[in-house]
Parts: structure tokens; sequence; C-alpha cells
């Protein structure tokens, strides 16, 4: 058995940084401020708004966490979206961006939030993206909708690169300050002040195999008057898509384990019990032989069945050979077309009152594809009407002779799957339009000589967004036509349905008569809109020993409202898949804050923050944060910090009706013994009960009566800035080291349980608590399995940021600088009930998730390295990501195959079924970036043309043997391949 040794950090840090710099690593670097107010030469420096705090104060003497980014950073990193660039950060965590928008596949969540396809989205600290917020301006953006629900999540997408200066990353909790959803951190996208001026660019870029081009096409112009300023800025961006097949990684379910997974299958799959058959114990497992003609009486007859040798004639029991593999179809990487329009302007009224007005839209087209839909039927599968579909004996298709369901039902508890590929894949389109108008005044005055601040703003946000599902299948129509015969005639256009066909020579046993009655096309549409105002003042009180007390203090009313609207089909249950339900709701909140810096002594201040939030769904809400700064020297600070954050459920999560759907769990009832079976009968479960349900039907949706997260965030850290020290001596113009230590902690976090624990619990304990979410019939199968969101879980993590800014004085070869910053995961511990009602702790540190979803890792250590040089018109940077290890348990296995020797063998310390199945390490990887840049001499600095190679080695994406979708963990690590791509820059002066 093979020991997976858990390096220490500081081993991984003292191996990491030779590394990094031998192959010159890097993301954009965090930029450390320093604790100065005021220039060396003396010169005043200008107090402004830095994120974290409202009150003004010099943005080289910040009290938190801030990782600043520019414009150039994100040109640097060859990427054509703000989110894909964020998304680099090692303090992000697992987020859906284009490799992992399967809509077909990853189901509804029951949070009611949908699986926001063709989005892109943050999550700071692994927190979820609901738990960080996004700014714009210091504004909080709109939520995320695309037609799948309504989630308080924002997509990236909907912020044009070329109208941002800069961003700051908050890397600590801020409720205080901003109110809801900022636990794990913040994200503040500054747009552009320079308003004066012309640019243009041009990118375009592609994988080495020739797909997945990308292009982009940026406009932006400003005017600059006395008292006036404008910016228009335009962007135009389409993504295109890579097919799954295209990439060995992807082809399979499993990778490395060349078999279909799926039962529903080309050629059909029947399993259902009857006297007449003589075989594995009564019980068929079968699926048609590859070219059997099944077109019924317009083809001359059905397949030959013999109940006495079920695997003769035209039939087999099913095998791994015979089973589908649903990846060929899928879309590895998604496309993705935007139009981005922002204009924002300024007016003088007079020398301290300013007018702003800020516009932006922004449509999305995007599109998603998985294989043809599967159609499960009968009761241990299927929903709604496939689920007590009834074929009777002399259906014209049926080959069998016996009754599927109805009154008088022979094939017992049966199970149908076809999957028909005569029929189109499932294609998922978005039209998502994002807008947003807001406008205010800024003005300022003089109090005993102390100067004044003040804003008041209003704005209105929309995101809207239609989704159109083209392959799906009516449930009820299919039920309908394979019923009886006088039924379906009694219907218009209603044509009996072959479900036995199969494929034949190719073709498939659906004539056009018949798909044309039982699919249709799906129309979703949902909105999330936001109406907010805000009132802000800061200043300095008065002037204390030490300096000058800064204060704030501000008032904000948001009122948040949304719907999602599936297909009437949806709605009416009438689908071959699971049904969704309509969902609209709102909420308004009034808050207040008020903030202080206390200079305590010359070196040495304080500052608090008090927050309160008056929701109309929840009772108040009130917050509060503390920290302290102390330089004992210029060159280095300290600074620590603790508050409250807290984060109210959204649209989503509150007014998700519940809906019912099928869940692949086992009834711990069922063949009991000992106090189980003494626990069951006191529920009512008959003496020997065995089920016949191996799905049982789980309630999911949101709840009104749920309440806020409520987090502690402590935090500590230093930055040591030795420019001065160095002052051009050894080659060193700057240096600039910054730790940043976090401890967060969530309680009554907002979570589905998990059905497995509901039933598994009540067994165990009879508790009411947990058994009256499980009522039984009076046969003892479960009727239903409640699993509605609830208040009962927690996280805990801890870790260590680290950052390292270094520039060289030029030399005659030029001027280099080196930004390091990493992320070391101490701890990630997820806190939920168990099946005895305990609380379960489960550390999540250095390990991949994969299943349910996409993929969801916890590296250890993440970190980026940049080096660049410039000389002239001549600059590069190369720049490196490390990802740590992970280890994914084998029995999380894509459809549960891990029993399967084959595809434990796939894991590098297998186990063997049923016991532990072992695990499988993910190897560390290190990814290396090129950019070079030119200005071509004769054209005034105003054109510059850079080429630049992502994944520039080549280095393989890792296996990710329990990721449901494409093979690997798109979250966290890049999309497979080399991607080259060149940008065409004119910008006069």
């Amino acid at each position: 058995m093979t020991i997976r040794t858990r390096t220490s950090h500081l081993y991984r840090l003292a191996y990491l940084a030779p590394l990094t710099i031998l192959l010159s690593a890097g993301a954009p670097a965090q930029q450390p401020p320093t604790a100065a107010t005021e220039a060396s030469d003396g010169e005043t420096i200008e107090e402004i708004l830095v994120t974290g705090s409202r009150v003004r104060q010099n943005p080289l003497d910040a009290r938190d966490p801030v990782q600043i980014l520019t414009f150039e950073d994100f040109e640097q990193s060859g990427d054509v979206s703000i989110g894909e660039f964020l998304q680099r950060l090692p303090a992000h965590g697992s987020a859906i961006n284009r490799t992992n928008n399967a809509s077909g596949n990853l189901g509804n969540p029951p949070d009611g939030q949908g699986v926001g396809q063709g989005a892109l989205e943050m999550d700071l600290r692994y927190l979820s993206p609901r738990r960080t917020l996004v700014l714009v301006d210091g504004r909080r953006w709109v939520g995320n909708s695309s037609a799948s629900g309504v989630t308080s999540a924002v997509d990236l997408n909907t912020i044009p690169a070329n109208a941002v200066q800069s961003i700051e990353v908050l890397l600590d909790g801020a409720s205080t300050v901003y109110g809801s959803d900022a636990i794990g951190g913040v994200i503040n996208i500054i747009t552009r002040t320079d308003y004066e001026g012309f640019r243009v660019s041009a990118y375009t870029g592609q994988y080495g195999k020739g797909d997945g081009a990308s292009t982009n096409v940026d406009v932006s112009f400003g005017s600059n008057s006395d008292r006036s300023r404008s910016l228009v800025a335009l962007s135009y961006t389409d993504q295109g898509l890579v097919s799954s097949a295209d990439r060995e990684i992807s082809r399979w379910a499993i990778p490395g384990f060349e078999s279909g997974l799926s039962s529903s299958t080309p050629q059909g799959y029947w399993d259902f019990t009857n006297e007449l058959i003589n075989a594995r114990r009564n019980r068929a497992y079968l699926t048609l032989n590859d070219g059997v003609v099944n077109s019924g009486r317009s083809n001359g007859g059905l397949p030959r069945f013999d109940p006495a040798d079920p695997a003769g004639g035209d039939f087999h029991f099913l095998a791994f050979s015979d089973r589908y593999n649903w990846q060929p179809p899928n879309y590895a990487l998604t496309p993705n077309e935007r139009a981005n329009l922002l204009v924002k302007g300024e007016y003088d009224l007079s020398d301290q009152l300013t007018a702003r007005i800020f516009a932006l839209f922004t449509n999305r087209k995007s599109a998603s594809q998985a294989a043809p839909e599967p159609l499960f039927m009968g009761p241990r599968a299927g929903s709604g009407y496939l689920r007590s579909i009834f074929i009777p004996a002399d259906q014209e298709y049926n080959p069998f002779g016996i009754n599927f369901g109805g009154p008088d039902n022979q094939a017992g508890s049966f199970f149908i799957g076809l999957r028909p590929v005569e029929f189109m894949p499932r294609q998922f389109k978005q039209n998502v339009d994002t807008w947003h108008v807001s406008g205010g005044l800024d003005g300022s005055f003089d109090v005993a000589g102390n100067d004044w601040f003040w804003d008041v703003t209003a704005g209105f946000s929309q995101s809207l967004a239609s989704q159109q599902k083209r392959g799906g299948f009516n449930g009820r129509n299919i039920a309908l036509a394979a019923g009886p015969a006088e039924a379906c005639a009694a219907v218009a256009r209603c044509v009996p349905v072959n479900l036995f066909g199969g494929q034949g020579d190719g073709s498939g046993g659906l004539t056009p008569e018949m798909l044309e009655f039982i699919t249709y096309v799906q129309q979703d549409e949902s909105r999330h809109q936001v109406l907010d105002a805000s009132a802000n003042l800061s200043g300095s009180l008065l002037d204390l020993p030490a300096g000058p007390l800064g204060v704030a203090a501000g008032i904000a009313y948001r009122d948040e409202d949304g719907y999602f609207l599936p297909d009437a089909v949806v709605v009416a249950r009438e689908t071959a898949v699971g049904p969704r339900h309509a969902s609209d709701g709102g909420f308004n909140a009034l808050e207040y804050y008020a903030e202080a810096v206390i200079p305590v002594a010359s070196r040495f201040d304080l500052n608090a923050a008090v927050r309160g939030s008056d929701y109309d769904l929840f009772d108040t809400e009130s917050v509060f944060k503390v920290g302290a700064k102390l330089s004992p020297v210029d060159t280095f600070t300290i600074r620590a910090s603790y508050s409250e954050g807290f984060r109210a459920p959204n649209i989503g999560e509150l007014f998700n009706l519940p809906f019912e759907a099928p869940s692949p769990v086992a009834d711990p009832c069922s063949q009991a013994t000992g106090t189980i079976a003494q626990n069951c009968a006191t529920l009512g479960v008959p003496p020997g009960f065995v089920t016949q349900i191996d799905r049982p039907f789980v309630l999911s949706g949101g709840s009104v009566n749920l309440s806020p997260e409520r987090s502690e965030n402590w935090t500590a850290g230093f930055t040591f800035d030795a420019s001065s020290l160095f002052d051009g001596s050894m080659g060193v113009e700057s240096f600039v080291a910054e730790a940043n230590f976090y401890d967060i902690s969530v309680s009554d976090a907002v979570q589905s349980p998990r059905a497995a624990d509901i039933l598994s619990a009540c067994a165990r304990t009879a508790d009411p608590f947990f058994c009256d979410s499980v009522p039984r019939a009076s046969n003892g199968e479960i009727e239903l399995v409640s699993g509605l969101l609830r208040n009962i879980a927690g996280i805990e993590t801890r870790g260590l940021d680290l950052g390292i800014d270094l520039t060289t004085r030029e030399f005659p070869i030029g001027q280099f600088s080196f930004n390091w910053t990493s992320n070391f995961m101490f701890e990630y511990t997820e806190l939920d009930y168990g099946p005895n009602g305990e609380i379960i702790s489960t550390s999540r540190e250095g390990t991949e998730l994969g299943e349910p979803g996409s993929g969801r890792g916890y590296p250890e250590l993440k970190s980026s390295f940049l080096v660049s040089w410039q000389r002239g018109a001549w600059s590069a940077g190369i720049t490196t990501t490390y990802i740590d290890s992970l280890l994914e348990d084998c029995a999380g296995l894509t459809a549960s195959f891990a029993w399967n020797p084959t595809v434990l063998a796939l894991c590098s310390d297998p186990g063997t079924y049923p016991s532990p199945l072992g695990t499988n390490t993910i190897e560390a990887k290190l990814y290396a970036d090129l950019q070079v840049s030119f200005r071509p001499p004769g054209m005034n600095d105003s054109t510059s043309i850079s080429l630049g190679v992502r994944n520039l080695f080549d280095e393989e994406t890792p296996v990710c043997r329990s990721c449901r979708i494409n093979g690997f963990d798109g979250t966290i690590y890049p999309f497979p391949g080399q991607f080259a791509y060149a940008r065409l820059t004119y910008n006069p002066e």
C-alpha cells in the first residue's frame, strides 16, 4: 500500500522558491502598501478610499490585506475575460467557468440558484461564490441570471476588461463595510478615470489543435474639459468551443477506462421480473443485439424473445460493452459570445460638487451541449409520468408479451433505460442581458480646517436571461404513446411509440412522426434586479495628539427581486427528467454603518466599525470589526483584526419552490436487523420488509424560514518595505514582502441535508427530528425524503498568504521585476450532521471532492511567480503557477463503478470492493505562460504588439477519476493544451 507523505509547508516553500525562480514563475503579484503618509521627497500623498474601509486614507497605509491588480497585469496574462484572469489568483477556490458548464449533466442544485450556464464566477478562500462580494467602483454588482435559477453570485463576464483601471482584492471579511456576502472577501473592480484619449485593441488566439479560437475587439474613447469628463468603452468577445471528443482526457466518463457507463443505451435496456422467465433468479437484464431491426408492424414484426431463454434470439444480457459513453457529444470548453457597452461621465457643478452617471449593458450568448437525453422508466427510476408508465402487453412494439406497470403489472419492479441517439443531443443556448444605471453627487466641505467628503448614489441593475433547450422529451406524451392504443388514438398527432426498437441499421426505432409527438423545445427564463441607494460621509472629526481621528458613516437601502420561470412542460411535471418549479420573491434591507480610525500613538492606531442591517425577512443583524496597526519602524508594519460577518440567504435559497426528484439512496429499513429493525418497526415498517424502490423521491427546495449565516474572521500579518534600505544598492530599486494569516469560521451555513444521512439517522435513532422528514406508506415504502434547505452546516478554514515584490534598477540589459504570491491552506473543515445526529467534521484540505459536480479541489498550496523584463521597445514576462497534489476518494468514481476491478486499478492506491476502496493521488503541477511585447519604432509608442503562449511547455492537465464532467477539475486547472495568442493595441498619447 502506497503511503502519501504530507510534506510540510516550510519544506515546500524552500523547495518551491528556487524552482520557480529557475523556471521564471508567476501571476500578477500583490502590491503591498507601505506605512508612509508622505512621499520620500516630502510630497503629500492624497488620501483616497481603499477597499475595506470608508475612511479616506493614504493608499500606502492600508489596514487590511488588499491585493492590487492593474490593467497592465491583466493584459500580460493573455486572458480576454476579467473573470478568467482573477481565477488565476492563489486565493481563488473553485467556481464555474467555461470548462464546467454542462447544464444537462450537473442537474439542478436544491438551493434554487441554478447551474449558472455560461457564467464565470469568483470564489475567495474556497467558501463558494455566494460568500464572495463583487463590487464595481465600490458598489454591489447584480447577481448572475442564467435562466436556471436566481443567485447572488456575480458573472464577471458582465464587466468589460477595457473599462477596468485596477482591481482590488480584499482577502478579509468586510460585512461591517459592505454588508451581506463579504465573508470570504471582496473583489472591487475600479473602472477607468483617465477620461482622455482613444484606444483600440484586437486579440486572437486558439489552441494548438486548431480549436477553441477566441477573438476580441476593444474600443474606448474619452473626453476631458474644464468641468466635464466622459468615457465610452465598447468590447466584443467571441470564445469558441472544444468538443469533449477532441481531448483524450475527456473522451470517456472515467479517463483511462474506455467503456461506457450508462445503462440508458441506444439499443435499450430492460430489467424486469416475471414468473415465466427462468434466468438469473427470475430476473431479466436484457438488451437488443446489434443490428436487430425492430420497426414494429411496418417492418415485419418484433424481435424474437423466448422467456425460457431470455438471452437467446435477438437479446443478450447487458454487458459493460453495451453501456453508453455519454462524453463525445459534450462540450469540454463551452462557447461564449459577449458584447459590452460602458458609459460614464462626470460634471463639476461647482468646485466642491460633482454629478456622476454610470451605465452599462452586456449581452451574453453562450451554449452547452450534452449527450442525447436518457429515458429512464419504471417505478425504480424515472420522474413523473415515466415512473408510473403503463406499457400494455398488446402495445404494438412490446416484444415481451407482458404488462409493464398498470393494474395488472407483470414486470414487477421494472427498469427501462433507453438512449434515443436517433434524436439530437441536448443543446442549451443562453441569452443574457445585464443592465446597470446609476447616478449621484459627490461633494466636500471644510469644518474647522478639516476636510469632509460626502456622496449620495442611486442605481438600478438587472440581469434578464432566457434559455432554450433542444433535445428534450415530454414524459407525459411518451406515457400516452406507449400506453393503450385507444388512448393515443384520441389525441391529435399521437402515434404509438417504439420504446423497444434499438438502433437496427443505425437509424433507430423512433420515427420522425414519433419524435414530433414526444419531444419539445424547452424555454426557461429568469430575472434578477436590484434597486439601491446610499449616502456616505467621511472626514476628520478632530485632531488627536497622534493625528486626526478619521470617521465615516453611512446609510444604504437595497431592494432585490427575482424570479425563475421554467417551461410549462417542466412545471407541469411532464418532462422526462427531473421537475422544476417557478420561484418568485424578493427582500429589502435598510443598513447603516459607522467606522473610525483612531491614532493612539505616532506609529500605532486602532480602527473599529459597526453595521446594522434591518431586513424585512429576518431579524436585525449587527456585526462589528476591530483592528490594530503598528509600525515600530518606517519599513515594518504589523496589523491584526477581528471581524464578524454574515450572509443573508439569497432569492433562490429563500423562494425556490420544493420539487421532487428520484435519488439513488438505499432504504436502511429494507432487510434490516437488530436495533435498526426495531426502530423501523416503530415507524410502521412491517417485519421482513424488502423495498421495491431503489430511487425514492427526495423533496428539495428553498425555505423562507432560513436565517442568515454568521462568520468570525481573524487576520494577522505584516508588511516589510525594504526599498529605502536598498536605495538602489545591490541593483535593487524596491523590495516589499507581505504575509497575512487568516482564520475564518462560518456557522449556520445554508445547506440541503443529504437524503442518505436523513434515512440513516432516522433508522438509527427513530428520532422524530429526522423521521418526520421520511413519511412512509402503510406497506413500509418511503413516500418522500424531505431535504429542504436548512441552517445546519459550518465551515472552518485557516491559512496563510505570502507575497514578495522586487524590482531592480535599470541595467544595460534592461530592468527586471519579480512578483511572487502564494496561498497555504492549513485547514478546511466542513461540519454537518451525521447519521446519529452528531456533528461530523470532514477535512477537505489536500483533497479533490470530484462528484457530485465537475470537480472541487482544495490544494494545500497554490503559488504564482512572475518574472518580467523591459528594455526600450521590448518587454517580456514568464509566469508559472504551482498547484499542490490532491487526494481523491476512489469510492467516489463516476456512476459508482468502483466495484469494477479495472476501474479500481486506475487509482494510485486502490482498495478492494466492498472494503475501503482506496485513494488516487492527483500529482502536483507547474504551468508556465510566456508573453513578449514590442513597440515598433517611429510610432511614438502608440502601437504595441504582444505574442504569447499559455501552458508553454504543454504540461498535461491531471486526471480526476471522480470528476463527472470531462475527466479533470476545470475549476482549478487550465484547459488541456497550448494556447497561442496575439494582441495588437493602438493607443496614441
